[in-house]
C-alpha cells in the first residue's frame, strides 16, 4: 500500500519538502520526509545526468532495472539499457532534464514511485535545435545499502518541437 494511495479521492495529496499539500493538509512527519528523500534521490538522478551523461544514467538503476522505451521492447539491466541508450547520449549536444512533481512511497519505506515532466534538446542540421518534452513515472526500490535504486522507467511524450537558430 502506497502512502495517502487508498481511498476514494481521485488524486492522493503529494506532499511537499515542508509537509504541506496543496489543499494544506499536513501529512505525517514520517511520510513527509520519506517523499521529500526520494524526491531528492529523483533530483540527484537528474544532477548527475546533466553532470556525467549516460554514465549517471546507467548508475541510478537496480541491478533488475528495467526502461521501457517508446516503440521498443522492454530492456532489462544496466548492460542493456546502455547499450539502447548509447547512441542517444552520444549525440553532440545531446541534454536531458526533468524533475520530479511529486513522489509516493510505501508504508514500508522501500518501494515508491517519482512523477515529473522531462525535456530533451539536441542540435540539429542548419543550426535549429530538436525539442521533445513529456512526462514520465520511476519506480525505485531501496538497495541493500539503503539507497534508492531505479527498478523501472517510462515516460510519454508530446510531439517534438523545432525551433530555427540564426545563421
Amino acid at each position: 500500500m502506497l502512502v495517502n494511495g487508498c481511498g476514494d479521492r481521485s488524486e492522493p495529496p503529494v506532499a511537499d519538502d515542508r509537509g504541506s499539500t496543496a489543499s494544506g493538509v499536513l501529512v505525517s512527519d514520517a511520510e513527509s520526509l520519506l517523499r521529500a528523500e526520494l524526491a531528492q534521490a529523483d533530483r540527484e538522478f537528474a544532477r548527475s545526468v546533466r553532470d556525467t551523461g549516460l554514465e549517471g544514467w546507467i548508475a541510478a538503476f537496480a541491478e533488475n532495472g528495467r526502461v521501457l522505451p517508446a516503440d521498443g521492447p522492454m530492456v532489462t539491466g544496466p548492460s542493456a539499457i546502455r547499450d539502447i541508450f548509447t547512441p542517444l547520449f552520444a549525440q553532440p549536444g545531446f541534454e536531458i532534464t526533468w524533475a520530479p512533481a511529486g513522489a509516493e512511497v510505501a508504508t514500508s519505506g522501500d518501494l515508491g514511485y517519482t512523477y515529473g515532466h522531462w525535456k530533451t534538446s539536441m542540435p540539429t542540421v542548419g543550426a535549429g535545435v530538436e525539442e521533445a518534452e513529456g512526462k514520465y513515472v520511476t519506480i525505485w526500490s531501496r538497495d541493500s545499502q539503503g539507497r534508492w535504486r531505479v527498478l523501472l522507467d517510462i515516460g510519454n511524450t508530446q510531439p517534438a518541437t523545432q525551433s530555427q537558430g540564426t545563421p
